[in-house]
């Protein structure tokens, strides 16, 4: 029997990148900027958007840096959040918001910065999550501030892409959960840290650390960066969808929202939150 004859075939092979928002909490941690910047080529990366709005406002906090810090900050801690907001400004500058290789949504869509592929509705779904949220959020002096505002942009960002957040470890807590993840318990979504036995952690964890490798980012983890990956799974936050959609035709995006009496649940009532650190607690030095 004689053999078929193929020309030539290349075929590429390639695997969907990662999405992950980061917390403001680890992008303006003393090495945030830098490990955002060796990340983006490697993962889709997201920021809040108020994130940008804290950079816009550099030189109010750069003359008071108490207002970034909120109250009751030490003056360390003060003089951190300045050192990472002039290098966040430096990255921005450097990439332009033309070429940024990072993603976020602005006050308008000309002003965010979507991957290609994406439809415009997120911004108007994003807008609604966020407003949804806010409306969770105690309103003591020492539970707002413009950075609780990001981590506020943060989780609902990563409930409508849908995405994972990267986010730290908190080393002054008892068992170190992310200072995120006791904001969200506090706006009422429940918040699981998940066993590293689970095998679903164990494979994504995997993949993650193999990218992290990829991108030259294990010094960053050698060097004390105590990450963590949270999950959020908001069906309600889901469910915020276009009138087009809602009708099966087509329209402009205006969202579709429960009219008074109509007794349906509210988009975040439904939200739980999971998160496990990203290397297990053996790896870590005493």
């Amino acid at each position: 029997m004689t053999g078929l004859a193929f020309p030539d075939v290349s075929v590429q092979l390639t695997q969907r990148r990662w999405r992950c928002v980061l917390d403001p909490n680890l992008a303006l941690s003393p090495s945030g900027a830098e490990f955002a910047r060796r990340l983006a080529p490697h993962a889709e990366v997201w920021l809040g958007t108020e994130f940008f709005n804290i950079l816009d406002s550099a030189r109010i906090y750069r003359d008071e840096p108490e207002l970034l810090a909120g109250p009751g900050a030490s003056r360390a801690d003060a003089l951190r959040l300045l050192h990472a907001l002039r290098d966040w400004t430096c990255l921005r500058d450097e990439a332009g918001y033309g070429g940024s290789p990072l993603h976020w949504i602005g006050d308008v869509l000309r002003e965010s910065c979507l991957p290609p592929g994406m439809t415009e509705d997120v911004v108007a779904r994003w807008e609604e999550a966020a407003r949804s949220l806010d409306s969770r959020l105690p309103r003591a002096i020492e539970a707002s501030g413009p950075l609780i505002a990001t981590m506020r942009d943060t989780v609902a960002l990563c409930a409508v892409l849908p995405a994972a957040i990267l986010t730290l470890r908190d080393r002054g807590a008892a068992r170190r959960a992310p200072l995120l993840c006791q904001h969200i318990a506090g706006w009422g979504v429940a918040c699981e840290q998940l066993n590293g036995d689970d095998e679903l952690v164990a494979i994504e964890r995997d993949g993650f650390l193999r990218m992290l490798v990829q991108a030259g980012l294990a010094k960053f983890l050698w060097g004390g960066m105590d990450l963590a990956v949270l999950h959020l799974h908001a069906a309600g936050v889901g469910r915020l969808r276009s009138e087009a959609d809602a009708l099966g035709a087509d329209s402009d995006d205006v969202l579709v929202f429960a009219e008074p009496g109509d007794n349906l649940r509210a988009p975040w009532d439904d939200a739980r939150a999971f998160w496990y650190a990203l290397r297990p607690e053996r790896q870590h030095a005493a």
